[in-house]
């Protein structure tokens, strides 16, 4: 007898506990009788939603489910049926329920079946409704919100990323997935592969940037050249900085990405441009400038020599008198076409203007082979370049000359020229050199 006192004062206290929880929690306690139909709902139930106790009280599960927004029925009824099949733990749903003044509610709905016949059909199930209004709103602003962020990249070409230095974990928005040719996915690719996403020379530039931005929170702002399947696929900008915690220690790293692959096509067309001339479709003046530079720089550096031809074409003065202007130009495409067709792949070729021509010979060879080439040169001008009422045959001076290792880009024009003079003084349709 005593037994059963203590374990019904033991049973009464555990309820006492459990009521003082549920009315700390503000939850709603109801209790369906599913052979009747019944639904018996508490108080908090009641005031949950803004309603007075005869408009609630007596309460079915049909006054329920009109309760319900039409958009949410099916959702109710799909996890009833799996709970009472035993296809779920317990019964729970989100949805959305009409209380005092047509107003709409947010609850959480959590129930089990209690109570069951003897061949499991499901009698009584219990459970409490809890008013998450507040937070489904704020989780429906959050998710405008990073739509609205995600559109605004995507429409922006800019991508997004950030790297926890707690847990080494990294997250990239949408749009850098799609940036770097990849299908946004749960994870991005592992930090081991990463490399593979840049050029060798960009890869090595940003993991420099970014051992600086972690260890003394040093920004970047880095033009990388992004690498799909070991092929070029783009570039970016990318841009980076620490992120710290209220003490000020280094947490993280934030970073963004914008697509400027169009804006260097853009770039990489109008330099192209500025390099060429329009007519022979040769680089112009200036970009034979810069090419010399570069050449006689190589040279420094790899201890050898190169050579240089400036041609020009004899009477071409006399051409354009005679024929006019248009058919000039079309002898001068024709002396580009011929001077590719002539000289080896890999020597360059310039207009720098009029009708002088200049060729590099930028791999070392011995003079004799210096001199075929420079004869071959010469007689592949000696047959006509246009067909007009009589064949046009226009034949070029040469002068060539090779680097003697300490000359400036000056002075080797200027013996080139000179070259250039004495073949023209010699009788013209001829090659002139110190060299050979």
């Amino acid at each position: 007898m005593t037994d059963f006192k203590s374990q019904m004062e033991r049973l009464k206290r555990d309820n006492e506990r459990l009521w003082l929880v549920l009315e700390a929690s503000r939850m709603g306690l109801w209790d369906w009788d599913m052979t009747t139909g019944q639904v018996d709902v508490d108080d908090h139930w009641i005031e949950m939603l803004g309603l007075d106790h005869d408009q609630v009280r007596p309460f079915s599960i049909e006054k329920f489910m009109m309760m319900c927004h039409p958009a949410d029925v099916d959702k109710v009824n799909k996890a009833i049926e799996d709970h009472a099949k035993f296809e779920s733990d317990f019964y729970q749903v989100e949805i959305r329920l009409k209380g005092a003044q047509d107003q709409w509610f947010w609850i959480k709905s959590t129930g089990k079946i209690v109570k069951r016949s003897d061949d499991g059909e499901p009698l009584r199930m219990s459970g409490v409704h809890e008013d998450v209004s507040t937070l489904v709103r704020e989780r429906i602003r959050g998710d405008i919100a990073r739509s609205q962020l995600e559109a605004a990249q995507r429409l922006g070409g800019l991508g997004s990323w950030y790297l926890d230095l707690a847990t080494d974990k990294v997250t990239w928005s949408e749009e850098l997935f799609r940036m770097q040719g990849l299908t946004p996915d749960k994870e991005p690719p592992p930090a081991s592969t990463h490399h593979q996403l840049f050029s060798p020379e960009s890869w090595e530039r940003l993991s420099k940037a970014l051992t600086e931005t972690i260890a003394h929170g040093t920004p970047y702002e880095l033009e990388l050249e992004m690498f799909n399947n070991g092929s070029f696929h783009g570039w970016m900008l990318a841009r980076g900085e620490a992120i710290r915690s209220p003490e000020g220690a280094i947490v993280g790293v934030l970073g963004v990405a914008l697509d400027i692959t169009q804006r260097k096509t853009r770039e990489t067309e109008l330099r192209k441009k500025a390099l060429l001339d329009p007519l022979s479709q040769l680089g112009n003046r200036t970009a034979f400038e810069i090419s010399l530079a570069q050449t006689i720089k190589q040279a420094n550096q790899s201890g050898s020599s190169f050579a240089l031809i400036m041609l020009d074409i004899d009477h071409f003065k006399e051409i354009n008198d005679q024929h006019g202007h248009d058919v000039g130009d079309r002898a001068l495409v024709q002396v580009a076409e011929r001077l590719r067709a002539t000289l080896r792949g890999d020597d360059q070729i310039f207009r720098i203007g009029g009708d002088e021509f200049v060729v590099v010979l930028a791999n070392p060879m011995p003079k004799e082979k210096l001199g075929e080439i420079a004869a071959r040169l010469v007689l592949a001008f000696r047959t006509p370049i246009l067909q007009l009422k009589k064949p046009l045959v226009a034949t070029i001076s040469a002068g060539l000359v090779s680097w003697n290792g300490r000359e400036d880009s000056h002075d080797l024009l200027k013996r080139a020229d000179e070259a250039l003079y004495r073949a023209k003084s010699a009788g013209r349709n001829q090659l002139a050199s110190d060299d050979l």
